[in-house]
């Protein structure tokens, strides 16, 4: 067993676990100071959401040296207050005024080229935390600076290099203006994009280099981010492994794997964005969006990941591409029809959002490959979820539970719900499908 795995086999059962309503995000484009941001985050608080990743634009706020405009985002953040939504900034991304090169490596204005000095960026970190360090609790530096061409820029661009030397002295000037501006905040790694591509490292290479470059790379942020996306056109399930895309729980047992090796297993975990798109072809579809997104959920409660952000609220116009198609609700032509992955965060929301992970019961019920079943408590709730994928799917399991106990099974949807009572002989036989379904009793004392 290696280092990761044997990380990441610490905690898996037992109390102390999250409850789930406090772990789950949206990673959002919400604009500021619109009535369609005032609709979202109202539907965002029915859903039962607890934060929310917002960009914050370094060439907005600051479009040219020392003249600061936050009015906008004063409003945006007031807005989510309002509605019980904690805010997690990205601080991102490059700045015009703040890059000094030959005009020919850079042919129009573009915001994603990191400073040419990342003090220029320590003192912008410094800013935001200044005014809203007494609002938010941390604060996330840069978005995928390992993807070339797109999020991080160099006078090679379009073929631009992943540069992590580059933003290993960003992510230290950050920290130093989080730190002076808002004392006790964390600071949040950037969130990196998972698979190994052809251009660009994946997660895994760009964090073994940045600690090669930078030993004490731990010393300057609290939190490691994650992207754990599938590669793109080819989405599969998230608890199986293909060539160049590992399963999530591989992929963060992995990710821990490298943080062990530097001394940091104890950082904590955040997936600050993950989703499937559903359009069709080169998407998954909108069920298996619903079923992928739930059961990453609930694989990433299983492994300790902290707060979960979805990618992302709305789908964009027409939702006729794999970019635009992410969405939990369609786009504003559609009404924002709620697509089925938004009605199964609610179900999951409503039926566990108060538990939190307790143990996973896959092994003790002999299940073996191809199916999953886990257990949360909270708030005098017991809820088993189970599901299968691939050739395993359906199959029957057989829950273990005290004589005569009432168990309500609720369907992924909710659309389902139906009271079961547990028989003599101390099982409750379930079927286990592509789509999670759930299993609730009230109080934990009762039975097996």
């Amino acid at each position: 067993m290696g280092v990761g795995w044997i990380v990441l086999a610490l905690g898996l059962s037992g109390e102390g676990g999250l409850p789930l309503r406090s772990m789950l995000g949206i990673s959002s484009h919400v604009a500021p100071d619109s009535a369609a941001a005032r609709r979202e985050l109202d539907d965002e608080a029915i859903l039962g959401i607890r934060w929310i990743r917002r960009d914050l634009p370094w060439h907005r706020v600051e479009p040219t040296p020392e003249e600061w405009r936050f009015g906008s985002w004063d409003e945006l953040v007031g807005a989510m207050e309002s509605r019980g939504l904690g805010w997690v900034p990205l601080l991102a991304y490059g700045n015009p005024w703040a890059v000094r090169a030959p005009s020919w490596c850079w042919p129009e204005p573009d915001h994603h080229f990191p400073p040419s000095d990342a003090a220029d960026f320590g003192e912008f970190a410094f800013r935001v935390a200044e005014r809203y360090g007494d609002r938010v609790d941390a604060f996330e530096v840069w978005n995928e600076p390992n993807v070339a061409g797109r999020f991080w820029k160099d006078c090679l661009w379009p073929a631009s290099r992943a540069r992590p030397g580059q933003y290993v002295r960003l992510l230290r000037a950050a920290a130093a203006g989080i730190q002076r501006g808002a004392p006790g905040a964390r600071v949040v790694f950037a969130g990196t994009y998972g698979p190994d591509t052809v251009v660009y490292p994946g997660t895994l290479r760009y964090l073994a280099e940045a600690y090669a470059l930078d030993p004490d790379l731990g010393d300057h942020y609290d939190v490691m981010a994650l992207h754990p996306y599938d590669r793109p056109l080819a989405w599969g399930p998230p608890e199986v492994d293909r060539p160049g895309a590992p399963s999530l729980t591989r992929f963060v047992g992995e990710v821990r794997g490298i943080l062990a090796r530097w001394g940091d297993a104890q950082k904590p975990i955040w997936i600050t964005e993950h989703g499937f798109p559903s359009y069709r072809p080169g998407g998954v579809g909108e069920l298996n969006q619903a079923r992928f997104l739930t059961r990453s959920l609930l694989l990433a409660a299983s492994l300790r990941i902290e707060r979960y952000f979805v990618y992302t609220y709305e789908d964009g116009e027409r939702a006729d591409t794999q970019e635009t198609s992410f969405g939990l609700v369609g786009p504003p032509e559609t009404g924002h029809r709620p697509k089925a992955s938004r009605r199964a965060l609610a179900t999951l929301l409503d039926v566990a959002g108060a538990t939190a992970f307790w143990a996973d019961l896959t092994d003790s019920l002999a299940l073996g490959s191809g199916a999953r079943v886990l257990e949360f408590r909270g708030s005098g709730r017991r809820v088993r979820a189970g599901w299968a994928w691939g050739r395993e799917a359906p199959r029957e399991a057989r829950l273990p539970w005290a004589q005569g106990t009432r168990v309500l099974e609720v369907s992924m949807e909710g659309r389902e719900r139906r009271a079961r009572s547990v028989g003599a002989e101390g099982e409750l036989p379930v079927w286990l499908s592509a789509s999670p379904k759930y299993w609730v009793s009230e109080g934990h004392g009762e039975g097996r």
